[in-house]
Formats: C-alpha cells, sequence, structure tokens
C-alpha cells in the first residue's frame, strides 16, 4: 500500500511532468528539421548513417518516443484524476457566512456609507447581485444583515478541460502515425488503383478503383478564377461506392479517406501507335507528366498549347537519358500524326484537364478536433469565468430602520488578490451608482429606488 502511494506521488509529480514535456518537446523539435523516414524517405537517406542507426531518422515510431509520449499521457491523466475530487467539492460547496469581524478584518475589502435604509439598500443590493447572475443568501441578527454572494463556479473546470485536452491531442498525435498521406494526378476520363497513388508517409492497403470522369477550372463574370472541380467516384469489384464533384475546400471522405482538390492543370490527349498496338495517353502541360513507350527510353513531354493559324497545336521534346538535351522537338497541330525517332508514331487528338489531388487518412482527426476543442472551452472558463465569493455585512448605526449605516464587503477571486481588488472596487462603483431620474408629463418618476 505504502509503494502504491509513493508510485502514485511520483505519477502526479509536476516535476516529473515538466520534465517529461521537456523531453516531449525536444524529441518532436528533432524530428521536425531532420527528415524522417516516413514522412521524406529520400532526404532520410542522405542523413549520415550512425545518426539513422540512433534512430534519429525514425523518431517517431521509436521506443523512446512511444515511452515518452505514454508517459506523459499518464502524468497528465494521472494529475487530472487526482484534481476532479477537489474540484467537484469546490463546485459543489455551499459558502459559510463569515461574522462581520471577519469581513471587516479582511486583507481585501472595501465600504459603501449607505444613503438609505438598510432594507431599502439591502434590496437594492439583491436586484444588482440578480443582474450579475450571483447566486446569494442572508441572515439577519439584531445588529447586521450578513451575506454571501458567488458566481462562476463553471470556472473551476477550466484547468481539468486543459489537462484532459493535451491528453486527447498526444494520443490524435499518435494515432495519425497509423495513417498515410499520398497524391496524384490524372487526366479526365481515366481509371487508376488506389495502389497507384504516390505515397509521402505511410502504408495504403485498399483494392478500391478511382475514376476521374471530368476535371474543370471554371472563372467569373470577371475572369477571376472562381474553383478548380473535379467530378470523380470510388468504385470495388466494378460496383461504385461514392460519387462526388470535389473543389478545393469540399472534398470527399469516405471510410476515413479523404480527397483533397489541390492541384489543376491543362494538357493534351494523344494516341500512340507502337508495332501496331494503339495507346491511348494524356499529358499535362510544361513537362509536369511524360509518356515512355514500351520496351523505349524516349521519354516525350509538352509544353504550353496556344492557337496557331487557327489550329490547335502544342510544342513537345523527346528526351533520352542516353543525351543530353532534348533528341527531337518540334510543334504538332491537332489531328497530325508525327513520327517520334522511328521508333513509334502519335496523333495529337485533343485538349484534355488535369485534376491533382491529396489522398489522406489520419485517424486522429476527430481527436485533434475534439482536443482543440476542449483546450478552447478550458481556456475561456479558466480566463474568463474565474470564481467569485463576495460576502457582505450590513450594520447599523442608531435605530434599525434608520438612514445611517455602513456596507463591507469583501471578496475571494480565482484571479488573485490585485484581480479580486478590482473587481471589489467595480462591484461598489455599480452598487454606488444612482439611477438618473426621468421626467414623464412633467413628473418626477422613481427610477430603481431613486428618491427625489
Amino acid at each position: 500500500m505504502q509503494q502504491m502511494k509513493r508510485l502514485w506521488a511520483i505519477l502526479t509529480s509536476m516535476k516529473l511532468g515538466v520534465v517529461l514535456l521537456v523531453l516531449f518537446t525536444g524529441v518532436s523539435m528533432i524530428g521536425t528539421f531532420v527528415p524522417q523516414e516516413s514522412f521524406a524517405p529520400e532526404q532520410a537517406a542522405q542523413i549520415s548513417p550512425l545518426w539513422q542507426t540512433l534512430g534519429v531518422t525514425h523518431l517517431y515510431s521509436s521506443v523512446l518516443y512511444r515511452i515518452i509520449v505514454a508517459l506523459v499521457v499518464i502524468n497528465l491523466l494521472s494529475c487530472t484524476i487526482k484534481r476532479i475530487p477537489k474540484i467537484v467539492q469546490i463546485y459543489r460547496h455551499i459558502p459559510e457566512h463569515k461574522t462581520a469581524a471577519q469581513i471587516q478584518g479582511a486583507a481585501i475589502r472595501t465600504k459603501i456609507e449607505l444613503t438609505q435604509s438598510p432594507d431599502d439598500f439591502q434590496r437594492k443590493l439583491v436586484t444588482k447581485l440578480d443582474s450579475k447572475h450571483y447566486r446569494h443568501d442572508f441572515q439577519e441578527t439584531s445588529k447586521e444583515i450578513l451575506g454571501w454572494a458567488d458566481k462562476n463556479r463553471l470556472g473551476v473546470w477550466g484547468s481539468v478541460l486543459v489537462h484532459s485536452s493535451f491528453i486527447i491531442l498526444v494520443i490524435g498525435v499518435v494515432l495519425g502515425h497509423w495513417g498515410f498521406m499520398g497524391y496524384f494526378m490524372s487526366a479526365e476520363g481515366t481509371h487508376l488503383k488506389m495502389q497507384d497513388i504516390t505515397l509521402e508517409k505511410g502504408t495504403l492497403q485498399s483494392d478500391w478503383e478511382i475514376e476521374v470522369h471530368s476535371a474543370e477550372e471554371k472563372f467569373d463574370a470577371q475572369g477571376v478564377r472562381e474553383n478548380w472541380y473535379t467530378d470523380m467516384s470510388i468504385s470495388q469489384g466494378g460496383k461504385e461506392l461514392v460519387h462526388k464533384t470535389v473543389s478545393v475546400n469540399s472534398p470527399l471522405t469516405y471510410e476515413g479517406i479523404t480527397f483533397y482538390q489541390t492541384f489543376f492543370e491543362y494538357g493534351a490527349s494523344f494516341e500512340a501507335t507502337l508495332r501496331g498496338e494503339k495507346t491511348l495517353f494524356s499529358l499535362a502541360e510544361v513537362g509536369q507528366s511524360y509518356f515512355q513507350a514500351t520496351g523505349t527510353t524516349l521519354y516525350l513531354i509538352i509544353e504550353r498549347l496556344k492557337m496557331n493559324d487557327g489550329h490547335l497545336t502544342v510544342d513537345y521534346q523527346v528526351l533520352s537519358p542516353e543525351r543530353e538535351g532534348p533528341v527531337q522537338k518540334g510543334t504538332i497541330r491537332q489531328g497530325e500524326q508525327i513520327s517520334i525517332q522511328g521508333v513509334y508514331d502519335i496523333v495529337f487528338t485533343g485538349p484534355t484537364n488535369f485534376t491533382g489531388l491529396v489522398v489522406k487518412k489520419d485517424p486522429g482527426v476527430p481527436l485533434i478536433w475534439l482536443g482543440c476543442g476542449m483546450l478552447f472551452l478550458g481556456l475561456v472558463l479558466s480566463f474568463y469565468l474565474k470564481p467569485q465569493t463576495l460576502w457582505f455585512a450590513l450594520t447599523t448605526q442608531g435605530v434599525r430602520k434608520g438612514y445611517r449605516g455602513s456596507l463591507v464587503i469583501t471578496l475571494w477571486s480565482g484571479g488573485g488578490s490585485e484581480h479580486a481588488q478590482e473587481l471589489l472596487e467595480e462591484f461598489k462603483a455599480e452598487v454606488e451608482k444612482e439611477p438618473k431620474p426621468r421626467k414623464i408629463h412633467g413628473l418626477l418618476e422613481e427610477v430603481e429606488g431613486f428618491e427625489g
């Protein structure tokens, strides 16, 4: 039992929390600035073999990183659990009445001289407290009226929400490492398999097929680009699973995998004939894609499409690793057939459009959103709903129903002594403020206890 208490004391230690957060931040910074194999394998391969052996290029999947993350979560969770009973007690607590001596001897206090009867002043005070959404209670003695008022009790939950949000955010980040992110660029009217997507991180196991029905760039009446649109569908085993027109800020999400519109380009469609076999292919402008005929080392790319003498044309180049610079270049008109190095023929069949989409699956995203929401709410509660408790001692001089007396107020605030003093002075000013009278048909009307 004693060992469990010691272990609990260690797990809930603030010193341990600070050390773990420093380690977590340090390792994460290294992983941010040093290329990681899961995000940038080519750059990571260029890092010194020594650092690769030490695991610097795969920190996020290392045992050390997972241990640190686990300890951070355990520490935060333990601290949160430890705080909850006290928070519940504070939230449910009903303040006790203080004596006049206690209130008058408080370090933070203020005094108001009465200008009306104690009963009238008490009614005015209750009205003010109600308007400020205070919970309150008063009790009378033969010499004085004692009372308390409090509000913003929900503010005590702010720290719990903030601690809990960090736990959820860390778990969400860790879950994100089990996802993937990739990219593909495809011409309209083409099919591709999910396995053909170029992955930047993670692994992808799916037998889905993607069909790009159309890709379009739209402009408004002033000629300003409105958006890029891709009409696409996902199928499996010949059965269409989902069909949607994707645009920037309107992605397609299906079974946790999201397709984001990120790119658009114009291009050209061709028909190649090699040894009697015809192949249809498309190329994006300015060399953003290429065509390599089967069994050749010739790479065909195109530049911009343009109109020449009323004909749609496109400039092309043929590259080969066996020679520096283009081995063939020229201009081809729509419908024209040319030979590529005498190996195969191509025909420029017409213009087409290309779309570029990022494909991403991040199982931690829902938790990230939840954690961010809890963090925001926790900060709002902590900074804008600081708990406040006021204690009052309303005393009279002379006759109980007389017009002389004073009100002494002390205040406790979750924002500290300076904040408490500021709030106390603000409250005093509100209570002392007299409403302005208004005239109705020449008569002076009383407004909220105004006495003429």
